[in-house]
């Protein structure tokens, strides 16, 4: 029987089934459970067969006031909750509805969060929820900030260097939560929206030439000359011209009204004096970068911008930002009408300012009063506010940073923090940092941390000093201080002014002021020291200091200390011989991590209504948000059943040296990115136990597959992994292995991984009978558990996992909680014509395109059809985008297919997911659920053959749930363009190939039965009751099924001329049949598998 799932499990009760040892596990890593898991993981260990077609998961976290630092739409951005609510209401895609939420899906969304210790970027859901009740303000010292549901983890230090997730509401005054001290990311590109700017100008003025419109311009005058153009197109030559009616009016002798009637097409008079003025005047060419304005009243204004974000216009904004006032008469419409900048202190930077703004732009400011200066161009200011994002304010509170300003490289950030510090910070025994926006002092903020620089954050009511009504204002301040912080500020990022004496003695003192920078530790550790040395501990002070006594007292070290043994330490260790001291390994730890631990304060209950907010982060389950960069836990959660229910057998010690589980996944490359996911929660869940005085033994997990070695295979025999990951060819050899066969009769549970690439195979019909024939071996029924995210239609695959039974299928519970991903799809030709254009020049034409693909996105997977292909195009890519290209070097594209040996494709896995390839090139054995790290562009060459495989290939780029998936296909020749345009069309609407499964494949079937004629003598009868169970032959005629075991047996002589012999021995009239020859086990086992249905080997 096939159903859909209805019930949704509680967590209580999910965690209620698990043995305890995985549960507090569970709970210490994760805050909630996934809908999948709220669906599966009971009817699992109820013994239920469930196919899951899945997201990830959800729950709640922190008020929508919060800020969160993110990647949106390319660009690192630190906003508020409320603008990701918008942004998923209004592009996302909802998901589930879930616990009173919603659950919703960014394509371009990506979160920080901690993996090890580090800082990364990953993709992430976003989970809404509507609440009312009480939530908890947490504060620390340096001002971080937080508003938290009560039951949600932060981050609290223990002394063993990891931490632990604690409740917020179980949190204390006192305790330590962890927060960001350093942030570093890949700079995102900077495009700035000239296009955009330039509308804007166009709305709001007469009239806005550009360079093209300047080109078109000359291209006329040179064929036809200046007689043939009309009055508008003449206007237009004395903008480019520069020249103002009166100027025209003084050199032509004619008056100013006569002048302006003429361009104005009211009279024609002095027509040849008036274009000849503009001949002599009109210039040769213009820099490609100026812009020419015509203002309603017949003026000119003219200036010219920036094409990229350079150390000249950092500056620029730099200075503006720190001393400019951004005004505008219309803020409904956001039109900034003018620019103006105070400064009379610092008069080398404002000189500075003064020269970039004329030579940047074109502009010259004129000077108001001593210390302030007017940008006069209102043409330019509109312009400049849409080009570099500056927003409009009435006052400097409401001053806010461009959003591209934390995507700058280091070298221009360093650049801004620079110049904005010098001009706007009081600099002494500390820099001192005052503004009355928030949003500056919090993007300066995160900006520091990405430099290892730490800054404390405050807030002071004071009276505000530009406003001439004395009025008290809320400012918020930025502090660096302690000797360490200050140096390394400035080392990393300097001063444009003489720093004061306060601030170089304070550089000069002994004392490192880096207090905040503390870590708890365990007094265990600094007692094995001397141990280990085999010193006293009179020599022991003297070496390292008081460090164990101020251990002692406070049970903490500074990072500074922790620092200074680390280097004494290591030095006596290599000198004594001494390997292996726990104190190294924690040290080692605090010192490279990303995060440290700050005192709470205060914790205040509120009562709260409106709008929750949190992401679901897969893999890592936390992300950086509030105020200052706090660390907090997200929902997401591994599949544990299994793992539960074999430590439940080894705590009883039931679990013995059998196979228990078996992982069956499509590629070779996908178990291995299996056995890594399952490493880290068993050796989690094992050192636990071992805290706790509980020795477990060891729950083993392999891969066995055709590239393990005979070496491991043999231990395998003797010591079986109680997981085992392998494809659907290993384990149909391992079935009639005589004694590696025997380690499966125990088994309870066989997982088939990415289901919906085998279902419509001959290698989903292999699988489909191995699994049969491992259910007679076993001896009962196991749990048959199916994955996929791309699949349809469900209930026939589900029928396809579980098989039949008595001419029905088997129960099987669907859960399906699928969602879709946005997609940009594009189909290019290499050329215009197909048709006539030689092949030679297309495939030169696709490379020079394939090369400015790869140039333009910082990892690029392009698919062939053929793995021959694959390694030709990657050949030839080596050789073309050294030349093209010149940051790239041969060695950064690789190959990657099923054909390439163990070593080279974990090689270029590991590459990639490190980001050390910009291309890769790959027939198959990438297109699957492989963790294969960033890629933001998938280019398919030729056609994909199908729309699922379509969607499933362009579904790399951003196969973490991350951004829009975007995928080119490149097609060289007409059928194929015609044949992906619909396909795309297909994929775009939405509608997936239905699955079409082969049914009754003799060809599989012949070689089914000679392994199982190779395990044991059979019977026909319960032979094919057996093949029959398997979904693609419950339709199997018998006649069909007695002609192949004829076949088998050699009984068509006229076979043997073509050197087919019998291969099993078969008695028609006993019905039964059996192996036959000494050598049917090394036939069957070389040449088992199927041959695909499409040329793609």
């Amino acid at each position: 029987m096939i159903r859909r799932a209805t019930r949704q499990y509680t967590k209580e009760e999910v965690l209620s089934v698990l043995d305890p040892l995985v549960s507090e596990w569970f709970e210490s890593h994760f805050d909630d459970l996934t809908p999948p898991q709220r669906y599966a993981v009971i009817p699992i260990h109820e013994g239920k067969n469930v196919l899951v077609s899945s997201p990830t998961g959800s729950g709640k976290c922190i008020t929508s006031d919060q800020q969160v630092l993110i990647e949106l739409d390319g660009l690192v951005q630190l906003v508020r909750g409320e603008e990701i609510i918008s942004k998923a209401k209004n592009v996302g895609k909802l998901l589930a509805r879930v616990e009173g939420g919603e659950l919703y899906f960014i394509p371009s969304l990506r979160v920080f969060s901690l993996k090890e210790m580090n800082t990364v970027k990953i993709p992430a859901f976003v989970f809404i929820q509507d609440y009312q009740g009480e939530i908890l303000v947490i504060e620390t010292e340096a001002g971080r900030k937080i508003k938290v549901t009560p039951d949600h983890p932060l981050l609290v230090a223990t002394a063993d260097g990891f931490g632990r997730w604690i409740p917020a509401k179980e949190l204390r005054v006192g305790d330590m939560i962890a927060v960001i001290r350093r942030i570093d990311y890949q700079s995102s590109r900077i495009d700035l929206p000239l296009g955009k700017a330039i509308d804007t100008l166009r709305k709001n003025f007469a009239k806005v030439l550009t360079y093209s419109d300047y080109v078109q311009l000359r291209e006329k005058i040179s064929k036809s000359g200046f007689q043939s153009l009309n009055d508008k197109e003449l206007n237009l030559v004395r903008v480019f011209c520069g020249l103002s009616y009166s100027k025209i009016a003084k050199l032509t002798g004619i008056g100013t009204t006569t002048v302006w009637k003429f361009f104005r097409g009211e009279t024609s008079y002095g027509r040849e004096l008036i274009i000849e003025v503009l001949k002599r005047a009109f210039p040769k060419d213009i820099e490609r970068n100026r812009l020419f304005v015509l203002l309603e009243n017949g003026s000119i204004d003219t200036f010219k911008y920036p094409e990229s974000v350079t150390e000249e216009v950092v500056k620029w904004i730099s200075f503006v930002l720190s001393e400019g006032h951004i005004q505008s008469s219309r803020v409904k419409r956001g039109v900034v009408d003018s620019i103006s900048v105070s400064q009379s202190k610092n008069v080398k930077l404002l000189r500075e300012f003064l020269e970039i703004s004329k030579q940047l732009f074109g502009i010259e400011l004129t000077q108001k009063n001593e210390r302030d200066w007017n940008i006069n161009s209102r043409a330019f200011c509109t312009f400049v506010s849409v080009y570099l994002d500056l927003q409009p304010c009435s006052r400097e509170k409401r001053k806010i940073m461009p959003r591209w300003i934390l995507n700058l490289d280091k070298d221009l950030m360093r650049t801004f923090l620079r110049w904005f510090i010098s001009l706007d910070a009081e600099i002494g025994t500390q820099i001192a940092l005052a503004q009355a926006s928030r949003d500056v002092i919090d993007k300066i903020s995160f900006m520091l941390l990405r430099f290892g620089i730490f800054p404390c954050l405050g807030e002071q009511r004071k009276y505000a000093s530009n406003t001439p009504e004395r009025k008290r204002e809320t400012y918020h301040l930025l502090y660096i201080h302690g000797k360490e912080n200050l140096k390394k500020f400035y080392e990393k990022i300097g001063l444009e002014r003489d720093p004061p004496l306060k601030f170089r003695t304070k550089l000069e003192t002994k004392s490192s002021g880096d207090h905040l920078f503390k870590f708890l530790i365990d007094l265990k550790y600094l007692s094995e020291i001397p141990k280990s040395l085999n010193m006293s501990w009179d020599i022991f002070e003297e070496r390292y200091g008081n460090i164990y006594e101020v251990a002692r007292r406070t049970g903490k070290i500074t990072l500074n200390a922790a620092n200074k043994l680390y280097e004494l330490l290591k030095e006596d260790c290599r000198e004594f011989g001494v390997k292996n001291l726990r104190v190294l390994d924690y040290l080692e730890k605090i010192r490279d991590s990303d995060i440290l631990y700050l005192r709470i304060r205060k914790i205040r209950k509120v009562s709260y209504k409106g709008k929750l907010i949190d992401f679901t982060v897969p893999n890592l389950q936390n992300f950086i948000g509030g105020r200052g960069g706090i660390v907090l836990h997200n929902t997401l959660t591994a599949f544990i059943g299994i793992i539960s229910e074999l430590l439940s057998m080894a705590r009883k010690g039931e679990l013995e040296d059998f196979v228990y589980a078996i992982y069956v996944s499509p590629l070779r490359a996908l178990d291995n990115d299996i056995y890594r996911n399952l490493k880290v929660p068993l050796e989690e869940i094992r050192e636990l136990a071992k805290k706790k005085g509980i020795e477990l033994p060891e729950i083993r997990h392999a891969v066995r597959t055709g590239d393990t070695s005979t070496s491991e295979r043999q231990k395998m025999l003797t010591k079986p992994p109680h997981i085992l990951i392998t494809t659907p060819e290993t384990l149909a050899i391992t079935l009639v292995a005589p004694k590696f066969r025997e380690k499966f009769r125990s088994l309870r549970w066989v997982i088939v991984d990415e289901i919906h690439s085998l279902v419509e195979s001959k290698r989903g019909v292999h699988l489909s009978l191995s699994l049969e024939r491992l259910e007679h071996l076993v001896g009962r029924p196991f749990v048959r558990i199916g994955l996929s995210a791309t699949i349809n239609p469900l209930e026939e695959v589900a029928k396809f996992l579980v098989g039949y039974k008595d001419g029905k299928p088997r129960y099987c519970l669907i859960v399906d909680t699928t969602y879709a991903k946005k997609m940009d799809l594009h189909v290019m030709a290499p050329v215009p014509d197909l048709i006539y254009t030689p092949f030679g020049v297309i495939n030169e034409e696709m490379y020079k395109y394939l090369c400015e693909l790869i140039r333009k996105h910082r990892t690029t997977l392009i698919f062939t059809n053929t793995r021959s292909g694959a390694e030709r195009v990657a050949f030839r890519l080596r050789q073309l985008l050294p030349l093209y290209v010149e940051e790239i070097e041969k060695d950064d594209v690789a190959a990657h297919h099923g054909s390439l040996s163990r070593t080279v494709r974990h090689d270029v896995e590991e590459k990639l997911k490190s980001g050390e390839l910009r291309a890769i090139v790959s027939s198959t054995s990438l297109e699957l659920g492989i963790d294969i790290g960033y890629i933001d562009l998938v280019v398919q060459l030729g056609s994909p053959k199908s729309v699922t495989r379509a969607i499933q290939r362009v579904g790399r780029a951003g196969h973490r749930l991350g951004e829009v998936s975007k995928g080119v296909f490149i097609c060289s020749d007409r059928d194929d363009a015609v044949e992906v345009a619909i396909m795309l069309k297909e994929a775009m609407s939405g509608h997936l190939d239905r699955a079409h499964m082969p049914r009754n494949a003799l060809d599989v079937l012949a070689q089914h039965i000679a392994g199982m004629a190779i395990e044991q003598k059979w019977n026909v009868e319960e032979a094919y009751e057996l093949v029959r169970r398997a979904y693609p032959y419950k339709d199997l005629d018998r006649k069909d099924f007695e002609r192949v075991l004829r076949y088998l047996s050699g009984a068509y002589s006229q076979m043997e001329m073509y050197k087919v012999y019998g291969k099993i021995w078969y008695d028609p009239d006993e019905g039964v049949f059996g192996r036959r020859g000494k050598l049917a086990r090394a036939i069957y086992s070389q040449n088992v598998g199927t041959i695909p249905d499409e040329v793609r080997v």
